[in-house]
């Protein structure tokens, strides 16, 4: 009796050397450490399994059939499931610093390596295409993609959204990123999928490429990527599995060719919006030749070790440029008074007022002329003076309430100031009377 568990203690130890456990929503399921190996050294292209009771039963007493360590598979097996020195994971993560030995950690670092060679053709393509020629949003870009690869670990809570007509390069920039990224970069073209119930997807990625995946009237599905782009930690869920909180490292990388494609308020700080330049568009012997560069050269080699070694000590990644796009998803996200704000300020006419030098204008005054533009305006609410008071405070900032003997209003600056004031919010000029 003692020779026979003497034997199935080490084919426990086997068992134990090359399985553990994970315990993940209220159950305990198995991880083959060799098959943890390759995926982290890439030589399987497929996700990680996790094997329920039944599967690590099968997997383990196979396992041990093929092994030269006697012992009774079945016995084996639930001695494993129950000793104390069975390696026990407590938490799933995907970070790369190195974690506790009870931490699963799930890191896949870029497989692109960094090489010391020129990369003149990607960089042409980053600054002509991608950035239309702006220095100062280029510099942004190529800090923002270097920060990604030398501190994955701090989330910048910054969208990076792609505008342009069809065939402008957008793709081409998504493909360079999973090609950096191959492992962990997953391409969407449903916001669904990572803003239902079922967003098991976003687990053990860091780049979601989203392609024309939004669209602005679907305000739950906004709110949810809103949360997605700055959230530390989010729950993920699989179908038939308890849901489970992870960390997330994501970054998000939109294309869209919508010209309003994000609800966005004055003070939002997750979006840097880069307008594409057009010079390319539909020049596919270009994009097919900068494809065949980034496949067959090592230009990407040296674009990586631009990313590497670029010096990010003073980059702030959430101080980002404004940009024309990024206003105008601002003035095209404003609705109601704040809406009608702005085309007042547009027409520099208020009702029938023409609005040039600054003037007297009475609370009734600019409640009747709202009711005039939004004859719907009351159709579920009564316009109240506060409203009308808030929204001429908020993007009007030099108009002064005042009373006079006979009514209670605003004194309003000149136009021009308060177009001034109007485009300080937004943060950039405004092309009036064109927009």
């Amino acid at each position: 009796m003692g020779l026979v568990q003497s034997q199935a203690m080490n084919a426990l130890q086997l068992v134990q050397q090359n399985f553990s456990l994970l315990k993940m929503g209220g159950q305990f399921l198995v991880v083959d450490e060799g098959e943890l190996t390759q995926y982290r050294l890439g030589t399987i292209d497929q996700e990680l399994n996790f094997y329920n009771e039944r599967n690590s039963k099968i997997l383990i007493e196979r396992f041990l059939t093929n092994q030269p360590v006697p012992g009774i598979p079945k016995q084996v097996f639930l001695q494993y499931l129950n000793d104390p020195n069975t390696h026990v994971y407590n938490e799933i993560k995907f970070h790369p610093k190195k974690q506790p030995k009870n931490i699963l950690n799930l890191w896949v670092p870029p497989i692109i390596e960094p090489i010391d060679t020129p990369y003149l053709e990607i960089a042409d393509f980053l600054y002509s295409v991608i950035a239309s020629n702006d220095s100062i949003i280029f510099e942004y870009l190529i800090n923002y993609l270097a920060h990604l690869y030398q501190k994955p670990e701090e989330k910048p809570g910054i969208m990076v959204a792609l505008m342009s007509a069809q065939g402008c390069g957008k793709g081409v920039f998504m493909q360079m990123l999973s090609k950096i990224w191959s492992r962990t970069t997953l391409m969407i073209n449903d916001i669904e999928s990572i803003t239902g119930r079922f967003n098991l997807c976003l687990e053990r990625k860091l780049i979601i490429n989203l392609d024309e995946a939004m669209y602005v009237n679907d305000n739950a599905g906004q709110e949810k990527l809103k949360n997605l782009i700055t959230e530390p930690y989010i729950n993920v869920e699989a179908k038939h599995q308890m849901p489970r909180t992870v960390n997330s490292l994501h970054r998000f990388f939109l294309a869209t060719n919508h010209e309003h494609f994000l609800r966005t308020s004055k003070d939002d700080r997750r979006l840097f919006a880069v307008p594409i330049s057009s010079c390319r568009q539909n020049d596919h012997q270009y994009f097919n030749q900068l494809m065949d560069i980034m496949n067959n050269t090592d230009q990407l080699n040296g674009f990586v070790h631009l990313l590497k070694t670029k010096n990010i000590r003073d980059f702030n990644v959430r101080l980002r440029p404004k940009t024309q796009i990024h206003a105008m998803q601002i003035i095209r996200s404003l609705q109601g008074i704040d809406r009608w704000v702005y085309e007042i300020l547009n027409t520099k006419k208020i009702g029938p007022t023409n609005w040039e030098d600054d003037f007297f204008i009475s609370l009734n005054d600019l409640k009747y002329c709202y009711k005039e533009h939004d004859y719907q305006a009351q159709k579920y609410k009564t316009i109240q003076n506060e409203d009308i008071k808030s929204s001429i405070n908020k993007l009007i900032p030099s108009a002064q309430e005042h009373r006079t003997a006979t009514s209670r209003g605003f004194n309003l600056p000149h136009i021009n100031l308060a177009r001034k004031e109007f485009e300080e919010i937004v943060g950039k000029t405004v092309d009036w009377e064109k927009t």
